[in-house]
């Protein structure tokens, strides 16, 4: 027979060294960035190749995108999946670009978290086309209209 001494809470505690979580880390980055490659590749196949880059050219240009993502605050992996989808609708510099004023403007406001940032910018792409507000909206952002 096997002699068995209580077990504390103390005593199933897991720590986890910090070089473990940087591993863990980078391990989470990779998986989310071959996920954006799929996703991107079969929901945006047409835009991407527009921009005639193959999977190996595609993936360092979402790192350095989810890098520039969360400079901006968007840090939750919707919200990245949202700002890396704007890359194949707007444009690999659609953050910078003064061409692009409602993204631009509402990525560099400090007010807001990333996720109320990248929900501004979704708004806009669907209820904005290329001549203007549509949906009778004449105000942008949506919050200013009445």
């Amino acid at each position: 027979l096997y002699a068995f001494r209580p077990v504390k809470a103390g005593d199933l505690m897991l720590r986890i060294r910090q070089e473990q979580y940087e591993i863990l880390a980078r391990y989470c980055e990779h998986d989310f960035v071959e996920r954006l490659v799929k996703h991107l590749l079969g929901d945006f196949g047409a835009e991407i190749g527009a921009f005639q880059l193959d999977e190996s050219e595609l993936r360092p240009l979402l790192c350095e995108h989810i890098e520039r993502a969360r400079k901006y605050g968007v840090r939750k992996e919707l919200d990245l999946t949202t700002f890396i989808e704007c890359i194949a609708l707007l444009g690999p510099d659609f953050d910078l670009d003064i061409g692009c004023p409602f993204a631009y403007t509402t990525l560099n406001r400090t007010e807001i978290d990333g996720t109320e940032k990248m929900k501004e910018i979704s708004e806009y792409l669907v209820f904005t086309d290329a001549d203007g507000p549509t949906l009778g909206l004449n105000q942008w952002p949506p919050s200013a209209v009445g």
